[in-house]
């Protein structure tokens, strides 16, 4: 990150808040993150909090269920809780 950006390329972490703990294609259907509050916060947005706090230019949006996060039933890519987290 700090090397593509020192380079004058904006970094780009994907795919929050955490696609890697699903099995589904989100092209496809709309999968869910199962896991509570506490386990999202310490794994899946631990990566994010650290590039962010070290100067990550941005951060691309998955389209998942997360009701850990937002129970709304709203997709995270459109979640008005989600998206402001950091």
């Amino acid at each position: 990150m700090k090397g593509m950006q020192g380079a004058g390329v904006l970094a780009n972490a994907k795919h929050f808040p955490g696609h890697g703990d699903t099995d589904q294609d989100s092209h496809l259907t709309l999968p869910t993150i199962s896991f509570n509050e506490k386990r999202i916060d310490s794994i899946e947005l631990y990566p994010y909090r650290k590039l962010i706090t070290e100067g990550l230019s941005s951060v691309m949006v998955a389209h998942l269920n997360v009701p850990g996060l937002d129970n709304s039933g709203v997709p995270s890519s459109l979640s008005n809780i989600l998206l402001p987290i950091f």
